[in-house]
């Protein structure tokens, strides 16, 4: 059997051409994917693992699919958002599957940011701009941010890129009827809400792959008392705490705020802008690749090649079509 999703017009198809494709998903899981690369587990939400879109575009080189998006624009004048169907083709052009995505400047993590100061808040008017209760961690009690509305043009191509990779993910599981070993949309619910949608379902049994996959390198384990980050994002507004690789960083979506840890290779300050401020730019690895974070102002004190450096609050942004992240804080 080739690699290639069969598409028989009023024949069922047999018993081993169903394995065979289930056979032939499980074997790229196994020998091709990498955890949080094209798959990943979200916490609190079982052991099944999630279809990235990295893991549904290796799925679809493998039985040789091609994508065809159809976009449906929906937006308001106070809301941009996006309903993307995309169709999947086999090599000769034929059907073989659908799946519908959709996303919205109206979704929560779009919709807010916070205030850059108590200035920018109260010039703000009163519908756009809230005060939102966070939790508290440890022994820190819950407290209020200040955000205000983020407009939504400037967010227009990320929903738009979300909305088709859901889209795309849906219609690659659908197609293979790869359901039963990947789930989807869990990573993009609000961590508030996971819970509750996993408890609706029956707890799933983990893979048990032949031989298990290589996993990307997982940042040092930070001890209970030295886990700063959830002191820096708390005062930050930002309730996530796991400090990822680089290569993890890499695949964040523009919009993101992540930590990301990796090992010093470089540090170099320029003057920017009319002020020409001091920018400096730390040059990070881990075993797979290397990146860029940057911070206003002169290299911090006491980091220097060859250490390993967390970076808190990285915000993912677009600069000239390539990504930029753009740290808070960076500590040893």
């Amino acid at each position: 059997m080739t690699n290639e999703v069969v598409t028989l017009e009023n024949k069922p198809l047999s018993v081993n051409e169903v394995k065979a494709q289930i056979n032939i998903i499980q074997k790229v899981l196994q020998g091709v994917m990498k955890r949080d690369v094209h798959y990943g587990a979200v916490p609190g939400c079982g052991d099944k693992p999630t279809l990235l879109k990295p893991g549904a575009e290796k799925i679809m080189a493998t039985f040789r699919l091609s994508a065809d998006p159809i976009i449906d624009d929906l937006s308001t004048n106070d809301e941009i958002r996006y309903r993307v169907t995309v169709r999947l083709k086999s090599l000769n052009g034929n059907f073989v599957g659908s799946g519908i995505g959709e996303c919205s400047t109206g979704e929560e993590k779009y919709k807010w940011r916070k205030s850059v100061c108590n200035e920018e808040f109260e010039e703000a008017s009163e519908d756009r701009r809230r005060e939102k209760w966070l939790k508290g961690y440890g022994n820190q009690k819950p407290r209020q941010l200040k955000q205000i509305r983020t407009q939504p043009s400037d967010l227009a191509n990320t929903v738009l890129k979300m909305a088709k990779k859901r889209a795309l993910v849906d219609a690659v599981l659908t197609a293979t009827a790869a359901s039963d070993i990947f789930d989807q949309d869990l990573e993009d619910l609000p961590e508030e809400l996971r819970q509750s949608e996993i408890n609706g379902k029956p707890t799933p049994q983990k893979p048990q792959p032949k031989e298990q996959p290589k996993e990307l390198p997982k940042a040092e384990p930070i001890e209970e008392d030295k886990n700063f980050a959830n002191e820096v994002m708390d005062e930050l507004g930002v309730a996530e705490t796991k400090f990822i690789s680089v290569t993890q960083a890499l695949e964040a979506m523009i919009g993101d705020t992540i930590h990301i840890t990796g090992e010093v290779k470089g540090i170099y300050t320029k003057k920017v802008g009319i002020k020409k401020s001091d920018r400096t730019s730390y040059l990070i690895q881990d075993e797979s690749t290397s990146m860029y974070v940057g911070m206003w102002g002169t290299p911090i004190e006491g980091i220097d090649k060859g250490m390993t450096a967390y970076f808190v609050g990285c915000v993912v942004s677009e600069y000239q079509g390539k990504k930029q992240f753009n740290a808070e804080q960076v500590r040893l």
